[in-house]
């Protein structure tokens, strides 16, 4: 291969990563705001059911163009970085084959969760900064409205959280129902920001987050919960054993079985144990 079809490949490739990046940054702000990038900080992830489900539609158009790249015409390190890149863009065509989005919520992860974190994280050093803080914050609404919406698409595909998963989430949302800056997670972030921006925000949160967290409690107490499954395998969901095999595959990086996987855990469990022992 001439110089210049190297050159042409590894310029394909880069672009390939530097529009990657960019569309990655653009849906996902929130992993705009931890890594840095400095846009997209006053948004949150659309999380409505017709988003995630152009996600999913759109998810192997990346590994596509790769796999139409030629790796004789890259140097070693753009070589690794494409085989890289591959697998990465295949194990999540693999993950996009099940509705992981529609367990959106549960004592760890969700809009009752995630808002105040991303807040408190947040800049607040500049007016662009403390503005980008209040229209996210005023953004919160929409976003439990789309996951609302997102639950009951679940229920309806027979995709819920098991019960015990949502044990503390009743309570942890309760703490959203206060206006009180000294005990609102969504307002302890505001705690060392100009007088004028902690009354706006308190503001937002009493007139629009509030209201819309109650929809969110009396939806998770009132139709989730009562829908959740009490049992805990991902296996019991629809094409449960798949999924549970493609996890196994995104965690390990390999192509083991469950059970090889198992087997491999009680081994190691059994040599741990004979050198306590010993």
């Amino acid at each position: 291969m001439t110089d210049t079809a190297m050159t042409d490949t590894a310029t394909r490739l880069h672009d390939l990563f530097d529009r990657h990046w960019r569309h990655l940054m653009a849906e996902h702000p929130e992993l705009a705001t931890m890594t840095g990038w400095p846009e997209g900080h006053d948004r949150w992830t659309d999380m409505s059911v017709e988003a995630v489900e152009r996600r999913r539609r759109e998810v192997g158009q990346w590994l596509a163009e790769a796999e139409q790249l030629d790796p004789a015409g890259l140097d070693e390190v753009d070589r690794r970085s494409l085989e890289m890149f591959v697998a990465v863009e295949r194990a999540a065509v693999d993950a996009a084959a099940f509705p992981d989005a529609y367990l959106a919520l549960h004592q760890m992860e969700g809009p009752h969760l995630d808002p105040s974190f991303y807040l408190g994280v947040m800049g607040k050093d500049s007016p662009k900064e403390l503005g980008d803080l209040l229209v996210r914050l005023r953004g919160i609404p929409d976003l439990v409205d789309q996951t609302i919406g997102v639950l009951h698409r679940g229920i309806e595909l027979g995709i819920t959280q098991p019960a015990i998963c949502l044990r503390e989430v009743p309570a942890q949302i309760e703490l959203l129902l206060s206006d009180d800056p000294g005990t609102n997670p969504l307002l302890l972030a505001f705690a060392d920001t100009p007088e004028e921006v902690r009354a706006e925000a308190t503001t937002i949160v009493a007139e629009r987050c509030v209201p819309a967290y109650r929809r969110l409690q009396e939806m998770v107490t009132g139709t989730y919960l009562p829908a959740c499954r009490e049992t805990t395998a991902l296996s019991d969901l629809p094409d449960g054993r798949e999924w549970y095999a493609e996890r196994v595959r995104y965690h390990t990086t390999t192509d083991l079985s469950v059970e090889e996987i198992h087997e491999i855990g009680q081994a190691e469990v059994r040599r741990i144990v004979a050198e306590m022992d010993e």
